[in-house]
């Protein structure tokens, strides 16, 4: 019986996902036109977060590269799913940056997009 717990590396792949995850993660790496998306669909259960986290372990050991994790279920008004959003990159910017100029910056426009988030746009 399996895990409905998704795996965060290659090492735990067992559904054969692991050529997948490196032909996307390579994708990713080699992008030089941006913006750029990719879309992964399949119905409850079939493995997408699992697909994602192995992609994200081979990039991130590749490359310097960062990822964010968002869960937009959790928001019911496309306002707050904006906000919760900006809220979120804006932490991650802070809380992993070396240079506190940076974090102060990310604090700064958080404050400034929590102050405007009442405001219709």
């Amino acid at each position: 019986m399996n895990s409905d717990n998704p795996i965060n590396s290659c090492q735990e792949d067992k559904f054969g996902f692991q050529p997948y995850a490196e032909i996307l993660a390579n994708t990713i790496d080699d992008v030089t036109n941006l913006p750029f998306s990719i879309g992964i669909f399949g119905a409850w259960g079939t493995g997408k977060t699992s697909l994602m986290k192995m992609i994200e372990d081979l990039s991130t050991k590749k490359n310097d590269i960062k990822s964010i994790w968002f869960n937009p279920w959790k928001y019911d008004q496309k306002e707050d799913l904006w906000h919760a959003l900006i809220q979120t990159i804006l932490s991650k910017i802070y809380n992993e940056n070396e240079n506190r100029n940076v974090g102060k910056m990310a604090t700064e426009l958080a404050r400034q997009t929590t102050r405007s988030s009442g405001s219709n746009s």
